[in-house]
């Protein structure tokens, strides 16, 4: 039996009785706008994420280049948790899954490159 939440029925993706069409369909709309702006955002982390990691890389400073990985560490933690809220099996997720890795390779790769050597 769903909970009224605010007066307004708990919906968990089905419809709802008592709820009528046009509420049921902007609500879906509703769902799916969100959907559209979460993976917008898990891209534009994607994205920060790497240029952080390019400036990492490229940088003749130290202290920048700390900067950098430390953004990037963060922006690539930022898509870990909220990764967790895609369903496994949309082609997105394994896209971003995917990404997130290679970045991360790359993270380790650019922070082994920072330890002094001998």
């Amino acid at each position: 039996m769903p909970k009224n939440i605010n007066g307004w029925p708990a919906v968990n993706g089905r419809p709802v009785a008592g709820v009528g069409v046009g509420l049921a369909s902007e609500l879906h709309q509703a769902r799916r706008k969100a959907r559209e702006l979460g993976l917008e955002f898990l891209n534009t982390e994607l994205e920060m994420a790497e240029a952080f990691l390019d400036l990492a890389e490229t940088t003749g400073n130290a202290a920048a280049s700390e900067r950098n990985i430390l953004n990037a560490v963060k922006a690539l933690d930022a898509i870990g948790r909220f990764l967790e809220h895609l369903s496994p099996d949309q082609p997105e997720r394994r896209f971003l899954v995917q990404r997130t890795a290679e970045l991360r390779a790359r993270l380790v790769a650019c922070g082994a490159r920072r330890q002094p050597q001998g």
